[in-house]
């Protein structure tokens, strides 16, 4: 009896062994398959922040870049400068750059002569995203504008909305407001 014993006990524990093994066997090709997923949807993020820190370092350039254009005047060299804004613009922005009251502040300015030029001087620049497809960019710059010779510098705050669409950002509205 025994040796019938030694032959069940062993059997059970051959069985038992494959059982388990066949178990262990099963949890350990489903946890591969989880890390394998894990490890794709890591790399699938990583992508998506690489293109997120790439839109925002565009972004905040749209936003420079617009204020510039904005505000970046030479009397000798001035054609072109709405067409630009424009290309940049869409939304209000566009609607408040089209108005002619809002573009051009020529009241008073008809016994300024020739010699006027303008130029921007940023400060500081920064945003703010909303969600993936929108951003504020603020940026505070020094506006100094030059006529006949003599310059007058103001420091200027413009808050700039900015719009992803088409796979390109684009100003969707903008407000400048000048600080004391």
């Amino acid at each position: 009896m025994n040796r019938n014993s030694f032959i069940v006990v062993s059997l059970l524990l051959v069985v038992t062994t494959s059982i388990v093994s066949v178990i262990f066997y099963e949890k350990w090709n489903e946890e591969k398959k989880h890390r394998i997923t894990l490890q794709e949807e890591v790399k699938q993020l990583r992508d998506r922040l690489k293109a997120s820190e790439s839109n925002n370092k565009k972004l905040v350039q749209h936003g420079k870049e617009f204020i510039e254009i904005m505000f970046t005047y030479d009397s000798k060299t001035a054609p072109g400068i709405q067409e630009k804004l424009l290309e940049r613009a869409s939304g209000q922005a566009r609607e408040k750059l089209t108005k002619s009251e809002e573009v051009h502040h020529t009241e008073g300015t008809e016994n300024i002569g020739d010699d006027i030029s303008s130029k921007v001087d940023i400060l500081e620049t920064y945003y703010n995203r909303i969600d993936e497809d929108s951003a504020l960019v603020t940026v505070v710059f020094n506006h100094v504008l030059t006529v006949e010779g003599v310059a007058t510098r103001t420091k200027n705050e413009a808050v700039v909305n900015l719009e992803h669409f088409e796979g390109d950002w684009s100003i969707e509205n903008f407000e400048v407001k000048q600080l004391l």
